[in-house]
């Protein structure tokens, strides 16, 4: 702290000094008085409210930036100069972090000062009092007008098709996309959404839209993170419109359509969001018909292009051979995949993004392959099961492996306790699933079992053998209840309906059989 700060300082450090007073009330006259100190006596009415103006335009959006800006880069996202920054920040270096290297962010000394701030109850000088909603407003007006000047189609100027988004290095997208316009690409519908801004027809976005929207995806796929885009796409969709804006929601409806189904391709290759993606989207496409004239004039439209978008949301690709299974986490947001190349992929199941890849089936006679998944229900663990006998668990969250276990098959009970796992050594073997302990194992099949479920109360293990037969069995005690006969080839796989009242087995005779699990009828 220098002297002059000292100065300003003194008389609130003397007071606490000899007083009790709540260490928040405190920080809020310690708050108060240096923002004071920023409006000089001398100052004429109207040059007091300019300068309150500026402070609360560019101290509110300090406070509410979601990734710390440099002094330069902050100053180029307000649309003001660097030396109006300077100038306004300058008697505020007691609770800013203010570094004399101009790259380097601006940093809050402590998050306190945001929350009051922010705080109407606690910052009740309203000259200095900063609406969110507002700060939020002004940054997504500002993060718009900057994309608005700065992209362009082919932003690195390769002047090629055929280049990939690995292939240029870092100092050359930085070049070409500076922070504060990478910082505008990543968040400015995140500053929309947070300030409850609602959205029409023509308005600031849906001109903006119109305008460059693929050259913002073109823009995220060389800063590697279209996934950030897709996520930001779909979080426009839940910003409500004004009133019945059709032209809008549909031109959103199918950004979002156009994104999920190109995002692999864009991702590797932006700037094939020009021509691959354009020329193959259906005809019908809002984005397709708004920016056709971007498609090169060499490439020639393909016939048989279909007229509306299919059912299909996107597809993921990474695996190296065939996909045995997948499983959706409980909540929804993770999808997990089983293959022949012997691993497990998680996936962000809103972007299609790969998140992780889990190795370690390394085959024997069967080569390994992974064909069954399923996550606990909580979501915290994933098991997969491979051909080489083994089930596995991991932490659904890091990837990391947990526990190696015996079993073809999985299933967990419903309370996640319990882990059962089927076996070509005609068993079934239930594990407790946080110790990776055996706990029974069920015999009276007789030939490989395929596949097991749970009851929805738990009470019930079902398994499905190459025997032909369908097994109940108590869970709790590993008794059998009833053997489940008339398929006449073998059972692969079973499920319980949501009630569990009624049991379903399938069949490489090419027929599901339903089951009153109660009597087995």
């Amino acid at each position: 702290m220098d002297n002059k700060a000292r100065n300003i300082l003194a008389p609130i450090l003397e007071e606490s000094s000899t007083s009790i007073t709540a260490p928040e009330k405190l920080l809020d006259k310690v708050y108060i008085t240096v923002l004071s100190h920023t409006i000089h006596t001398d100052y004429t009415s109207e040059k007091r409210e300019e300068v309150c103006s500026a402070l609360k335009h560019t101290l509110g959006s300090v406070a509410v930036l979601s990734s710390q800006l440099s002094a330069y880069a902050l100053a180029k996202l307000l649309h003001i100069t660097k030396q109006e920054v300077d100038q306004t920040l300058e008697d505020l270096r007691d609770i800013l972090d203010i570094p004399e290297d101009q790259t380097r962010p601006l940093r809050l000394h402590h998050p306190s000062f945001r929350n009051f701030l922010l705080s109407k109850d606690r910052c009740i000088d309203s000259k200095f009092w900063v609406d969110e909603k507002q700060a939020h407003r002004i940054l997504a007006e500002s993060c718009i007008r900057l994309m608005s000047t700065s992209l362009k189609q082919d932003i690195c100027g390769l002047g090629t098709q055929d280049v990939h988004a690995t292939d240029i290095k870092s100092s050359q997208i930085e070049q070409c996309l500076p922070f504060e316009v990478q910082y505008a690409c990543l968040y400015w519908v995140q500053h929309l959404q947070k300030s409850d801004i609602q959205l029409y027809d023509n308005d600031q976005v849906h001109r903006f839209l119109q305008t460059h929207l693929l050259h913002w995806l073109e823009a995220l796929s060389w800063m590697q993170n279209i996934s950030k885009g897709v996520l930001a796409i779909l979080s426009l969709e839940s910003i409500p419109l004004t009133s019945d804006f059709p032209r809008l929601h549909s031109f959103i409806c199918d950004i979002k359509r156009f994104a999920l189904y190109y995002r692999s391709t864009v991702e590797r290759v932006p700037i094939q969001i020009y021509s691959v993606a354009l020329v193959s989207a259906p005809t019908n496409s809002i984005v397709r018909n708004q920016f056709e004239d971007k498609i090169p004039k060499y490439i020639q439209r393909r016939l048989g292009v279909q007229k509306n978008w299919s059912t299909l949301l996107q597809t993921l690709e990474d695996h190296s051979d065939w996909v045995r299974a997948v499983a959706f986490s409980p909540d929804g947001k993770q999808l997990a995949s089983a293959s022949d190349d012997r691993t497990v992929r998680l996936w962000d199941a809103a972007t299609g993004v790969a998140l992780q890849t889990l190795k370690g089936h390394f085959g024997s006679g069967h080569f390994g392959s992974v064909h069954d998944v399923a996550f606990s229900p909580d979501g915290k663990q994933l098991a997969s099961a491979s051909n080489d006998q083994t089930v596995r668990l991991w932490d659904a969250a890091t990837g990391v492996a947990l526990q190696t276990l015996e079993g073809y098959s999985v299933a967990f009970s419903p309370d996640g306790k319990q882990l059962a796992s089927a076996s070509s050594s005609q068993t079934v073997r239930l594990w407790d699933a946080a110790t990776g302990a055996a706990l029974q194992t069920l015999k009276g099949h007789s030939d490989s079992v395929y596949a097991v479920a749970f009851s929805p109360d738990g009470k019930q293990l079902a398994s499905a053998s190459g025997d032909r037969t369908v097994r109940l069995w108590d869970a709790a005690t590993g008794a059998v209840l009833q053997t489940l006969e008339g398929h006449s080839h073998r059972v692969l796989a079973v499920a319980f309906s949501p009630d569990g009242k009624q049991l379903a087995s399938a069949s490489g005779g090419q027929t599901v059989r339903l089951w009153d699990a109660a009597t087995g009828a």
